[in-house]
């Protein structure tokens, strides 16, 4: 007899596999991702990547198992994992759990880290650069356990099929399509299941969330709402995040009023110059969310922003940890931190609600 906690959305391949070896099943539900679903039996469990969350948008079941067993109709994979080689920067905190740091093997896009350890480990070789976009022929050399794959561009869906060609292990998750910033550092959950990091990481991650709910509440008691722009100039025109972006959640959830919560989408949204001037008169705070030193810099990109300095409004750029290559920790440990992110911009919009204390990834910016 089968067993789950939620036999009815249980997918058929599971089901199957459950029979085939005469096995049971509980779905571990996530608390506020969209994207996954993790079922657990005694002697190996199975991801459930969901539709758009998978490579190509397409959704995929994930069995794992220590043991020498095998289903049809899933990508099977056998732990333990120990060459583990990472196509994006945004997974590299994950190593830091448990046991996992000296399983990095090798990255691609050294230039984007933030992590000392991970690039000490570069220039000591213990780490291989695999290049940016990888090189195929490091890559089969090298002869990985695992490969993370990233599913964010055309070159990911090639190199998959490549890995595949060449009989290499890879998995595929796209945890930054989640709306919700918990429902993106819950993808922790997914990252530990496959590499067994060695900690209890739902009492983490229900740490994160309660932490995370309480600085909100807080925040929601506050009368003032001040008027946030997020974005700056990409390719001639304006880009701010959708009103259905991580970005705009957190803003919403730290007291703030989003200027383009509307419509709810996770595109971005893109406008003229002209536009966005015009309405920069009735803007508080000042999000550029871009990679620079200073202003002076980003006026030097682009002469424009010289007549945004008019307007009284308070500035803050999310790169005050950044390593010399220039790689933004916000990309990597702000990912699997909202709770601190938050925290962040509570402080920024609603100082009087926290105490003194300095920011973690954020720093006020002047003319």
């Amino acid at each position: 007899m089968l067993t789950c906690s939620v036999v009815h959305a249980m997918p058929k391949q599971i089901l199957d596999c459950l029979k085939q070896h005469n096995e049971t099943a509980q779905e571990e539900t996530p608390l506020y991702a969209q994207g996954f679903s993790i079922y657990k039996g005694q002697r190996f469990s199975f991801i459930e990547i969901k539709e758009r969350y998978g490579l190509k948008g397409q959704a995929e079941i994930i069995f794992i198992s220590s043991m020498n067993l095998s289903c049809s109709n899933v990508k099977v994979i056998h732990p333990p994992f120990k060459k583990v080689l990472s196509l994006s920067t945004t997974f590299i905190p994950l190593f830091d759990l448990g046991k996992n740091k000296n399983f990095l093997f090798g990255i691609s896009g050294k230039s984007f880290i933030n992590s000392a350890w991970a690039m000490e480990n570069l220039k000591k070789g213990q780490i291989k650069d695999i290049g940016y976009p990888p090189n195929l022929e490091t890559v089969a050399n090298l002869a990985p356990d695992l490969i993370l794959l990233y599913p964010l561009a055309e070159q990911e869906f090639s190199l998959a099929e490549k890995f595949k060609a060449l009989k290499l292990n890879y998995v595929s998750f796209a945890e930054y399509l989640e709306p919700h910033p918990l429902g993106r550092a819950e993808w922790v959950k997914v990252f530990c299941q496959i590499l067994e990091c060695g900690v209890d990481i739902q009492a983490e991650f229900a740490k994160i969330a309660n932490d995370y709910e309480r600085t909100k509440a807080s925040a929601q008691k506050s009368r003032s709402k001040p008027k946030v722009i997020m974005g700056s100039f990409w390719g001639g025109d304006w880009h701010s995040p959708g009103g259905d972006s991580f970005l705009a959640k957190l803003v919403g959830d730290a007291g703030g009023e989003y200027t383009f919560s509307t419509p709810k989408t996770a595109q971005t949204k893109v406008m003229d110059f002209e536009f966005v001037y015009s309405i920069f008169s009735s803007i508080d705070i000042w999000l550029p969310h871009a990679s620079m030193r200073d202003l002076t810099t980003l006026q030097q990109e682009d002469a424009r922003y010289k007549m945004l300095k008019k307007f009284n409004i308070k500035i803050f750029n999310y790169d005050k940890i950044r390593s010399e290559n220039g790689g933004i920790d916000f990309w990597e440990n702000g990912v699997y931190r909202p709770d601190l992110v938050l925290l962040d911009l509570v402080q920024i919009f609603h100082p009087e609600l926290v105490p003194v204390q300095s920011l973690v990834w954020y720093r006020a910016l002047q003319w």
